[in-house]
């Protein structure tokens, strides 16, 4: 049972530590299709996740995948 319930486990805690966006918080999803290929599919786009407090003000932005590498840049 052990054998089990502890890859079970693991993949649970995997999944709360993906970049996710909060069911708690107030947030603004945007994704802006920069370019697009010969059969109009989009090749770039620039995702921003924008988190605010309680009485409307940006907390932080989180720029997905866009520093040369493709990591995530947060601004606070």
């Amino acid at each position: 049972m052990k054998k089990i319930i502890i890859p079970i486990g693991a993949l649970l805690i995997a999944g709360l530590a993906h970049a996710q966006l909060s069911p708690t918080e107030n947030y603004v999803y945007s994704k802006t299709y920069l370019d697009y290929n010969a059969s109009n599919q989009p090749t770039k786009t620039a995702e921003t996740v924008e988190y605010f407090d309680g009485l409307g003000r940006p907390k932080q932005i989180i720029n997905i995948k866009a520093s040369p590498l493709r990591r995530d840049v947060v601004t606070h």
